[in-house]
């Protein structure tokens, strides 16, 4: 499978919605955003898939968010299918965090 776009990488510092760290606003603009399903790489992981016309910089992404001390991350690349979810996981368990100095 061939895979083209481009990937995304949000954090707000503090706990927020799906919704908040992805749309940056308690809805998003345009289309909106749909679970998908939980994961097993943070407590408070899930999948969500965000609508093609939808305003965010993650339209047409699967997007995995998730909150560690305090944060919100969301982590998203442009498809919207089971192969993007293992692409997000693949990253995410990759990436290494750093706070600043």
């Amino acid at each position: 499978m061939s895979r083209a776009g481009h990937l995304v990488i949000f954090a707000v510092p503090r706990p927020v919605t799906a919704s908040e760290v992805i749309c940056l606003a308690p809805r998003c603009p345009g289309g909106g955003i749909q679970r998908s399903k939980s994961s097993d790489f943070a407590p408070s992981a899930a999948f969500y898939r965000v609508a093609l016309d939808s305003e965010s910089a993650f339209a047409g992404h699967t997007v995995l968010v998730w909150t560690a001390n305090l944060h919100t991350y969301a982590l998203g690349v442009h498809a919207r299918d089971s192969a993007a979810e293992r692409v997000d996981l693949a990253i995410a368990r990759n990436v290494t965090l750093v706070a600043p100095r």
